[in-house]
């Protein structure tokens, strides 16, 4: 396939798939050429509120796992006074309004209007494909405040739970850790890896290399890996009973 301009080259594709690729890359190239970093001293101030925030969070957390050796588990939330039906189910409302808010932090700092979602998986997804020609902090920030937000929200869990002993603040805790280890998976385009690929200045992904099979098929063995850690205490308590179904 060629395409032609009277004042540019001529441009020679081998294949359809070709063609439509340069289209949307040049596509997001023009449109991220109006979308500029957030500036002045309200976002200079709101983003290091965030990641004051988020530290808070993480040091609370870490401290709270050493001195009362708890992991994040479905044993937690299986533990709840509820039937395991309702605790599954408030599991999938925390997943919910946590990912929301995930994403909100995202569009606010990135600048995005543009958010996805695949209801199979319950998998949300900000474009920000114009961040790559920010500054390098700000478009930093665009992709990491999200798990900031999440360690800010975790570090809350944790006061609330320890003020008051509310089991319920303990499953909510259980559910922000379990989402923020899962942005860590680098074989899949999450939060953590997108990062690596800015610092590295590699658009196309630091693991580029691997064949997109392979990538996807360790994304999918390091998922189930997570999965695996987080329901495994559940399934060693369920012969002992206790849990009731409905």
């Amino acid at each position: 396939m060629v395409v032609t301009n009277a004042s540019l080259t001529p441009l020679i594709f081998n294949s359809l798939e070709d063609w439509n690729n340069w289209k949307h890359s040049h596509s997001d190239a023009n449109e991220s050429q109006d979308i500029r970093q957030p500036e002045g001293i309200f976002w200079e101030i709101s983003r290091l509120l965030v990641r004051l925030l988020g530290t808070a969070g993480l040091c609370l957390t870490l401290v709270f796992i050493l001195s009362h050796s708890i992991l994040p588990s479905a044993r937690i939330w299986a533990s709840l006074d509820h039937s395991l039906l309702i605790s599954f189910l408030l599991l999938v409302l925390v997943a919910i309004v946590s990912t929301v808010a995930h994403e909100l932090m995202h569009m606010i700092f990135g600048r995005s209007i543009h958010l996805s979602s695949n209801l199979i998986t319950f998998v949300m997804r900000t474009k920000l494909n114009h961040i790559w020609s920010w500054p390098k902090l700000c478009a930093i920030d665009a992709l990491l405040l999200g798990i900031a937000l999440d360690f800010a929200l975790a570090g809350v869990a944790v006061l609330f739970f320890l003020t008051t002993g509310i089991q319920f603040a303990l499953f909510v805790w259980s559910v922000l850790v379990f989402r923020i280890l899962w942005q860590f998976n680098i074989f899949a385009k999450r939060d953590v890896a997108l990062t690596i690929n800015f610092l590295l200045d590699k658009p196309e992904g630091f693991l580029h290399r691997l064949d997109w099979r392979v990538r996807s098929g360790l994304a999918i063995f390091c998922d189930t890996i997570y999965l695996a850690c987080w329901v495994f205490p559940l399934l060693v308590d369920l012969p002992q009973g206790g849990f009731r179904w409905l």
